[in-house]
C-alpha cells in the first residue's frame, strides 16, 4: 500500500503533539523521519515510532525540553538537550554549527542527554545544503558490534555520515555504521521475514545466522551480535 509522504508527516506531527510535543520540535522531528525514509532508510525513519511510543511510555523522553548550552566559544559549543528525542537537539546543534563555520572557519558542537535521533546523514545534508562540509557521528545505548572473528558483542554500531556541497552536482554523502549493517536494518529484514545475507550477524558461537527472527534474537540478547564493517 503507498501512503503520500505528506500524509504520514500529518500523522507523525499528530502524534509528537498529542505527547505534548511543541508545534516546532513536532515538525523537526516529523521532517527527518519522512526524510530518512524518502532517502531509502526504512531502518532509521517512521519505522522507528513505535520504539519512541515505549521510550515516551517509559517516562525517559522530555517532550519538552530546554536546550542549554553548557559551554559555548565562537568555534565549539556543548549542548544539553534535556532528555528530548534526538531529532530537535541533532538540527539544533547542526545549524549552529553552520553558524560558527561561516563566522570564524569551523564550528564543532556536542549534543548529550539526549535520544535516538534517526539516520546520521539527514543532520550532515543540512551543513551541505547550507555550502558548507558536515560531519557526524554518535554513540549507541545498544552493545552490538562483535569483534572480527569473535561472538560476545563488545561496542555499539557507533554510527558516522559526512555530507559536502558540489558546484553542478548533488551533494556528496555518505551515512554509515561502523558494522556490517546497523542493527535497524536487522529489524527491517525480521519484520519483512527476509534472510538475512551471510556474514551480518553471528551468533554466540560465531557462526553465522541467516534467519531474520534468530538474527535480531541474537543481537537483542547479546548472544552474537552483528559484524564489524
Amino acid at each position: 500500500m503507498r501512503v503520500p509522504a505528506q500524509q504520514i508527516r500529518r500523522q507523525l506531527v499528530s502524534v509528537f503533539r498529542a505527547w505534548g510535543m511543541s508545534e516546532a520540535h513536532a515538525d523537526t522531528t516529523a521532517d527527518m523521519m519522512v526524510e530518512t525514509d524518502l532517502r531509502g532508510v526504512d531502518s532509521h525513519g517512521i519505522g522507528m515510532l513505535p520504539t519512541y511510543d515505549q521510550e515516551f511510555r517509559n517516562g525517559r523522553l522530555n517532550m519538552r525540553p530546554t536546550f542549554k548550552k553548557v559551554r559555548e566559544t565562537p568555534a565549539m559549543a556543548l549542548i544539553d538537550a534535556d532528555a528530548s528525542l534526538g531529532h530537535p537537539p541533532a538540527a539544533y546543534g547542526m545549524n549552529l554549527a553552520v553558524d560558527k563555520c561561516l563566522a570564524v572557519g569551523v564550528g564543532v558542537v556536542a549534543v548529550f542527554n539526549s535520544h535516538h535521533f534517526g539516520a546520521a546523514g539527514c543532520y550532515a545534508r543540512i551543513a551541505a545544503d547550507r555550502g558548507v562540509i558536515g560531519m557526524v557521528t554518535s554513540a549507541t545505548r545498544g552493545v552490538t558490534m562483535v569483534p572480527t572473528f569473535g561472538a560476545e558483542p563488545v561496542m555499539g554500531t557507533n554510527p558516522l555520515a559526512f555530507a559536502a556541497p558540489a558546484k553542478r552536482n548533488a551533494p556528496f554523502e555518505l551515512d554509515m555504521a561502523t558494522t556490517t549493517v546497523a542493527a535497524g536494518k536487522v529489524r527491517v529484514y525480521k519484520l519483512n521475514h527476509k534472510p538475512l545475507p551471510s556474514g551480518w550477524v553471528v551468533d554466540g558461537d560465531g557462526k553465522t545466522v541467516t534467519d531474520s527472527a534468530k538474527g535480531f534474537q541474537h543481537v537483542s540478547d547479546r548472544d552474537g551480535g552483528i559484524t564489524p564493517l
